[in-house]
């Protein structure tokens, strides 16, 4: 109660003769690893004055000499402008954005029209935030398209540029904005859209990054918005070199396709690209703590913000006071005159750079200083030769206790050349000596092998001392191997297995070389060559693979497999390391490794599998790699239609894809999650993009349709034009009979139409009874000239129908697909002549080169068989070809060993 009343009634002010002093003052703490805290730093508080001193805990505190600590989050989202449902979307937008309550918010694709306000407005007046939104277009024209960024922190500067070349609607805008005492400069921009615009997209960069170095004031920078680039794309580059993407702080596989920012439920390809950028110049104080896809998931009404998810990341401005800690005294004390109190401080950098604050006690300040640098070993192997380092020095990051340890320009341990490290016996001294190398951070790592070169000098008759080599994680010390009372030892290389019982796998870890004893007892103890690698560890890309349908007889896409060294030394493989095993063996095809191989650390190889199944049903088999097991399996399917009526709705298929058995010839075909048709969603729709000029096909799996025949096919369909003036392209409905075009339906450089059923008939003039017939849906234009063409409920029935034989009644030419196809090693092609005829059956390879005779007799009117062997024959692709009169066909075959 006493020293209450003396904290309430006794001003430091008023008690004139006290006097305060601080010791050490001021103090410089020694460089200090990141994420690590030094030792505590002892301050001694002395009352120089006659009168009593009373010292508050409050009393004493650390201050950054510049604005304090901060957290800052930002979001990017390209809003699409007013496209499909806007008011929905705009509601949305609002519920997700207060959700995630972001500072600062990029917009792109922002529009303003005579009928719609400003949307970049409507979103700012709702959230309570500033904002500026600027565009190419001028001030007074009806439609306006641009750029926006919007800030709860008022807005204290503008800027914009229209990027060259192409600059309509391709921009960049600015913000300055005072974040807490931070001046933070914001960028915005949107680039060109096409994939094969690399060229362009680099010279917009090059002129922002120019406008961003005329206008931002040299401290915090973020830069976001939609490049409309891949991060692995050249153009790229030209950000990475001066620029930190956050992305990839927090995913390491972002360039996977599950971290696209385009909504693929919408149309769009799987890619990443919307970024949120921070200048590397300001890492020592802008420190990233989460980047994310945001915005990503459909209402409960199935609505999405955008064609675009947002990417959200949180920052942490760090001022220097972040990076010390105090430990002040727990209660008021009253220090007489002479008498003293201590409190201490710790320097805990966070981050690289050179650290001032003040520490305050009673009307005193003491400058605190400390350098952070950042050598922590973070991936293995790692080495250190001692190069370049002058005599006495260590390498950035090694810390001794004694100047004994230092660099010395000699080659004493027989490393590859000088220097190297020694313990000397000057100064003589009697203790534990010990160098120690920076922070080594083992967390994932099993063990690793160490190795070093080292000699032991002593003259006439050494007294006793040891020596030894510790690992050190935390308050712990591990020993690794000890030289107890050592004579000379020549020059050798030392390896070492370091495992768990060591500390490997601790997140904070060191080693150390320790003397001990009397230092002048030994000569020299000379070290090189350090040497730490994790030991030969086999990684395999994949656990296990399924590769889905596939239509049996035919090859799946190859599945490449990446064997790694994820350890150290070297990892030795041989290709019958490589196996595949299980009951459906024979329909996976490995292609092994083609000799061995030898890998060092990170160092990888290829092996890739190829499902071919020769029957329709689940197979499934294992594929070995050294001690790694891989699960394969896939499903044979039959894609042939042969029952009617026949139908599609594309309900089992998402993400872009065809379904199985359809061929497309570019990827502006494919399955969307949409209903645009007015059928239920998927729907199989031609997009814009990539960019193509020309036919492109999607063609349905081969029909069997017998002679006289005719059927009635059906589909919904919806033309969605372009925006701007009309363009000129085609759209077409045709039937492919033995490789020859039927047009069934066409429509001329239509204008939108909306969603509507067409029902046609194909008929013996479409090639309706031909052996190969499929249907194709065509567009013939430059793509980027329509929107979207959507295609949903495709029906086909039979309006008459006359029962014959599959391949063909009456008798005709023909010759039909080997089975199985691929095989190995035989495999079986059926043939048919309606008339006595020579028949030549000849197998070539692909150079035209006769590698078998099949056949090459007369045969009578029939069906037959014939089989050819392939043992004889490499991997690979053959042409098979039938002459029989004025009848020729060739097809292929495919030898799969």
């Amino acid at each position: 109660m006493r020293l209450l009343l003396l904290v309430a009634t006794i001003l430091l002010s008023q008690t004139a003769a006290a006097q305060v002093s601080v010791t050490p003052s001021p103090y410089q703490f020694p460089p200090q690893q990141v994420g690590t805290s030094s030792d505590v730093q002892e301050f001694v508080v002395r009352n120089l004055g006659t009168e009593p001193l009373v010292l508050d805990p409050s009393h004493v505190s650390i201050v950054a000499q510049d604005a304090p600590s901060t957290s800052l989050s930002v979001l990017t989202l390209n809003i699409w402008h007013d496209q499909s449902n806007w008011p929905a979307r705009f509601a949305r937008m609002l519920d997700e954005i207060r959700g995630m309550d972001p500072d600062i918010i990029s917009l792109q694709e922002v529009i303003q029209r005579a009928t719609l306000d400003n949307q970049a407005q409507q979103m700012a007046d709702s959230l309570g935030y500033y904002y500026y939104f600027d565009s190419t277009s001028p001030e007074n024209q009806a439609k306006r398209y641009g750029n926006a960024i919007l800030s709860r922190y008022p807005i204290e500067e503008t800027n914009f540029r229209a990027l060259n070349p192409l600059n309509n609607y391709r921009m960049a805008v600015h913000v300055k904005l005072d974040v807490d005492g931070h001046t933070v400069d914001v960028y915005n921009t949107h680039l060109h859209s096409t994939k094969s615009g690399n060229d362009i997209r680099s010279e917009q960069i090059a002129h922002m990054l120019d406008f961003i170095d005329e206008t931002n004031s040299d401290e915090l920078i973020i830069v976001m918005g939609d490049f409309n680039a891949n991060p692995d794309w050249p153009e790229m580059a030209l950000m990475y070199d001066d620029f930190v993407d956050a992305y990839p702080l927090f995913h390491e596989d972002h360039l996977n396709t599950e971290h696209t920012t385009l909504n693929y439920h919408l149309g769009h390809e799987e890619r990443r690209i919307d970024y949120i950028f921070y200048n590397e110049a300001s890492s020592d104080r802008l420190n990233p703590s989460f980047a994310g896809v945001v915005m990503d998931e459909a209402s409960e009404g199935g609505v999405y913000a955008s064609d675009h998810f947002g990417v959200f990341a949180t920052f942490e401005i760090v001022s220097d006071d972040a990076n010390f800690a105090l430990y002040n005294i727990d209660e008021v004390v009253e220090l007489q005159g002479d008498q003293t109190a201590s409190i201490g401080v710790t320097f805990a950098p966070q981050i690289v750079g050179t650290k001032e604050v003040l520490l305050r006690i009673a009307d005193a300040e003491v400058v605190l200083t400390g350098e952070a640098y950042d050598a922590a070993v973070r991936s293995f192997p790692w080495a250190e030769d001692f190069s370049g380092l002058a005599d006495g020095e260590l390498p950035v990051g090694w810390s001794r206790n004694a100047s004994n340890w230092s660099t010395s320009d000699s080659n004493h341990a027989g490393g590859e050349e000088a220097p190297e490290l020694e313990f000397w016996g000057e100064p003589a001294r009697d203790d534990t000596f010990y160098v120690r190398t920076p922070l080594l951070q083992t967390t994932g790592v099993d063990s690793l092998s160490l190795s070093f070169n080292h000699r032991v000098q002593n003259y006439g008759d050494p007294g006793i001392y040891d020596l030894r080599l510790v690992s050190v994680v935390g308050e712990d010390e591990y020993l690794v191997a000890e030289w107890v009372d050592p004579g000379d030892m020549p020059a050798e290389t030392t390896t070492l297995h370091l495992t768990p019982d060591h500390g490997v796998g601790a997140d904070q870890m060191y080693l150390a070389w320790e003397f001990r004893g009397q230092s002048d007892n030994i000569t020299r103890w000379a070290i090189d060559d350090v040497r730490l690698s994790e030991l030969p560890k086999l990684d395999v890309s994949l656990d296990s693979h399924s590769f889905g349908r596939q239509v049996f007889g035919t090859l799946s896409d190859p599945q490449v497999f990446t064997l790694s060294n994820v350890g150290g030394g070297i990892l030795s493989l041989r290709p019958e390391d490589v196996t595949i095993t299980g009951p459906d063996a024979e329909e996976f095809v490995l292609h092994t490794l083609a000799d061995s191989v030898a890998l060092g650390h990170d160092e990888s190889a290829e092996v890739s599998v190829v499902f071919t199944p020769q029957s329709v049903g689940e197979k499934i088999a294992e594929l070995h790699i050294g001690d790694r097991v891989v699960s394969l399996s896939g499903e044979g399917f039959d894609p042939i239609i042969t029952e009617f009526p026949w139908t599609e709705n594309f309900s089992d298929v998402t993400g872009g894809n065809i379904p199985l058995g359809w061929t497309r010839d570019g990827e502006n075909w494919g399955v969307l999650d949409a209903s645009k048709a007015e059928g239920e969603a998927p729907e199989m729709v031609f997009w814009r993009q990539p960019e193509v000029t020309g036919r492109v096909y999607l063609t349905t799996p081969n029909i069997v349709t017998p002679a006289q025949n005719s059927f009635q096919l059906s589909f919904r369909h919806q033309v969605r034009r372009n925006y701007g003036d009309p363009k000129s392209y085609t759209l077409q409905v045709m039937a492919i009979a033995d490789g020859t075009e039927h047009l069934i339906q066409e429509w001329v450089d239509p204008g939108a139409i909306g969603a509507s059923l067409v029902t046609v008939t194909v008929g013996e003039s479409h090639g309706v009874g031909a052996e190969d017939f499929q249907l194709a849906w065509v567009f013939d234009g430059v793509a980027s000239h329509i929107w979207q063409w959507n295609i949903d409920d495709i029906r086909l029935e039979v309006l008459n129908a006359t029962s014959v034989d599959p391949i063909g009644s009456p008798l005709t030419f023909a010759i039909r697909q080997n089975y199985p196809n691929p095989f190995n090693p035989s495999t079986n092609i059926q043939y048919q002549v309606p008339e006595s005829v020579h028949i030549m059956l000849e197998v070539h390879d692909l150079l035209g080169r006769r590698v078998a005779t099949l056949v090459d007799e007369q045969r009578e009117a029939g069906v037959y068989d014939v089989t050819f062997d392939g043992s004889a024959l490499a991997s690979g692709v053959y042409l098979y070809r039938m002459q029989a009169g004025q009848f020729v066909k060739t097809m292929k075959l495919m030898i799969a060993k």
